[in-house]
């Protein structure tokens, strides 16, 4: 290389015709500036990425908004925190109070449930991304000492640390959020690599549901939600019903009974320390037209201009490695992905590496994430027939401080238009060498997935942005786990590899309207969703159903040619993506909150008879010339007719209209002729229609 620099420099001094040397000089000092970046290694000995603190700042980057504290109150965008000497007193989240009264930490001693003292607060560190506080409270003579902070996100932790003087047999401790009921609609909860459920919560009073140790908790309604989550269950009872939720008149409480075995009551003198993280979602705004924005996993920019479409790890110079093997081939790739007007988003994991990467040898039993045998959660001979082993690695380890860094290089060095992180759940681990496990118990390192994923938010966001001016992004998959102190950190999501379709014939009631209603908005996390498909286009009606299910919430099937049938929906996209961009005031309307001028209904035949059958709409309404987008979906397993409220329709959009078919433009020609209009829809499809004020009808707003 060093050679090849001194062959170019006296080129340039032979062909530049007397220009000054100094003019040169400078030109080759730039180009030496840019030639460590395109030549970079990050396997090499010295590990400049030991403290580097890559991604690690005090700034708050947008869209977050940097912290305020008002005597005990932290506010942060969208969210107040009223702070209490052992948990938050109340949490406003976007104008609604989550709790009907104020979580608390209940004691029983001896059959007495012990009164907690007033306590103490103590704030000890404020800064625009966080806020440090301690607390002290007294139940009999069981005193709990707490250290705490709260950060941007909105995510915060709290150590609680409990001990008495004496030693006290303690029968019962437990502690209790008391939900506001009308929050409280739906539960999503897991362990990585255990069960997990995505629920509807029953309403009637008296209602309880008991549950295993979990890690993961959210409990929220289509807008916004509360994350509870604790890394590991070492210090609680193994007892049944770790986990409660309670149904009462006027709340609905998740009560977490870390001890509950009065046969066996906990013997307490000694501290025993709990850590357990709190979360009000989503830490953030949804980006503006978000609805206009593809991911694919096979390009289309071609045809879908602008996707986001991943470039595999084969190219890597190991699995999930942010160097490529081949430089100079590398961006030739990129130029072919850009030549065709994909935006690029390179694959990688939050979750390992090659076992032959020089670093990764070096930290081998430092970094690795282990099972409680001692042995790798995972080591693969090869991924996806790629050349590169994988090996599982824990980001609670300095992997982290090497990932971001090295990250940060490549970002440097390649024009991408983003990442994608696969395997990006907290996957259990019991290597105690970086403070996971005990005793040969595994532990679910929520803290540190969260900043491995701020600390990459922090080098994408700050790395330049892409050719047309655009923030590089962050796509995460995230299949089965919701993982919202993660969420916080990504601006688009993957949902839905779990269900497998290629295995199932009948993959419609496996995806409940709970589950829908969580995951197919992204509101209340405030990053874009798209339904990864794992099936196969052999089975072609599964892309129809797929569609059906996704594009009504704003949701996408990611078009992916192989799994998906993208003749079905190129089309739909397209419309999708003109009309969203048509105008600033473009209003999207989830199912459940469709006005009733826009309902439709279903009409099915069902044993000779007439029935209605499961319809979901969601419609875009652009306010200023009262067009309206209305996307209708048929779940049910016959075909029907759906039925229009044409004269509602003609009511809000001001006079005579018509309702088109909006990929073909065909009218219905009928749309003024009677209240209802009727037209077809197969079993388990989607149809767009384009409902528009007739040329002479005079302009009024929309109602």
């Amino acid at each position: 290389m060093v050679a090849r620099r001194g062959r170019l420099a006296g080129t340039l001094n032979r062909r530049w015709f007397g220009k000054p040397r100094l003019f040169l000089s400078i030109g080759l000092i730039l180009l030496l500036r840019v030639s460590p970046a395109t030549c970079y290694d990050l396997s090499e000995p010295t590990e400049p990425w030991r403290n580097a603190g890559a991604g690690i700042t005090m700034k708050v980057p947008p869209p977050f908004e940097p912290l305020r504290l008002n005597d005990h109150t932290v506010s942060m965008w969208g969210r107040r925190y009223s702070l209490g000497p052992s948990l938050p007193l109340q949490i406003e989240n976007q104008g609604v109070e989550m709790f009907s009264a104020a979580p608390r930490v209940r004691l029983i001693v001896a059959g007495q449930e012990l009164q907690p003292s007033s306590g103490k607060l103590s704030v000890s560190t404020i800064r625009p991304d966080r806020i440090e506080f301690t607390g002290q409270q007294t139940h009999g003579d069981v005193k709990i000492r707490t250290r705490s902070w709260v950060e941007y996100d909105g995510v915060m932790r709290l150590d609680l640390t409990l001990a008495a003087e004496r030693e006290t047999p303690v029968d019962y401790f437990s502690i209790e959020f008391p939900l506001s009921p009308e929050v409280a609609r739906f539960c999503h909860y897991h362990t990585v690599r255990r069960r997990h459920e995505n629920l509807a919560l029953p309403q009637a009073p008296g209602a309880k549901l008991e549950f295993d140790w979990h890690a993961m908790w959210w409990i929220g309604d289509h807008d916004r939600g509360f994350a509870v989550f604790t890394e590991h269950n070492f210090d609680w009872t193994d007892a049944p019903g770790a986990i409660e939720i309670e149904r009462q008149d006027d709340v609905a409480v998740l009560r977490l009974n870390i001890w509950n075995d009065a046969q066996n009551p906990r013997l307490l003198r000694a501290p025993v320390q709990f850590s357990i993280g709190l979360h009000a979602t989503p830490s953030k705004p949804q980006p503006p037209r978000w609805h206009a924005r593809y991911v694919t996993f096979a390009g289309g920019g071609e045809r879908l201009t602008g996707s986001y479409t991943t470039y595999w790890h084969q190219s890597q110079k190991f699995y999930s490695y942010p160097q490529p093997a081949d430089p100079e081939a590398y961006r030739a790739q990129l130029a072919k992905f850009h030549a065709r007007r994909d935006l690029v988003c390179p694959y990688f994991t939050s979750s390992g590496t090659s076992p032959d990467a020089p670093n990764v040898q070096r930290h081998y039993d430092d970094w690795l994430r282990t099972r409680p045998n001692g042995e790798p959660l995972w080591l693969a001979g090869s991924v996806d027939s790629g050349s590169s082993r994988n090996v599982s690695l824990c980001p609670a380890s300095s992997y982290t401080d090497f990932f971001a860094w090295g990250l940060g290089r490549f970002l440097e060095a390649y024009d991408v238009d983003g990442v994608y992180f696969d395997n990006s759940a907290p996957y259990p681990c019991a290597n105690d060498r970086h403070g996971c496990g005990r005793e040969g118990k595994a532990s679910t390192p929520i803290f540190a997935n969260r900043a491995f994923f701020k600390r990459v938010y922090t080098v994408v966001k700050r790395s330049r942005a892409g050719r047309d001016g655009t923030p590089r992004l962050i796509w995460q998959h995230n299949s089965r786990y919701m993982v919202s102190s993660a969420l916080s950190f990504i601006d688009v999501y993957s949902d839905g590899e779990q269900f497998r379709f290629d295995r199932h014939s009948q993959p419609l009631t496996d995806i409940s309207p709970a589950f829908r209603a969580m995951t197919f908005t992204g509101v209340q996390w405030g990053a874009q969703p798209c339904f990864l498909p794992s099936m196969s286009s052999a089975k072609p009606w599964l892309t129809h159903w797929g569609m059906a299910i996704t594009l009504p919430y704003g949701s996408i099937l990611i078009p992916s040619p192989g799994w998906t049938d993208f003749t079905a929906q190129e089309r739909l996209l397209h419309v999708r993506r003109d009309f969203v961009l048509s105008g600033d005031r473009v209003r999207f309307y989830r199912p459940h909150e469709l006005p009733a001028w826009l309902h439709v209904g279903l009409d099915i035949e069902r044993d000779g008879e007439r029935k209605s059958g499961e319809v979901v709409t969601g419609a875009y309404v652009r306010s200023p010339d009262r067009h309206v987008l209305l996307v209708v979906s048929n779940l049910s397993q016959k075909p029907g007719a759906l039925k229009f409220n044409a004269a509602a329709l003609r009511q809000n959009l001001g006079g005579d209209i018509e309702i088109a078919d909006a990929l073909t433009g065909a009218p219905s020609r009928r749309a003024n002729a009677d209240p209802i209009l009727r037209l077809s829809i197969p079993a388990g499809t989607c149809r767009m229609f384009h409902v528009y004020p007739l040329p002479e009808t005079p302009i009024a707003p929309a109602k």
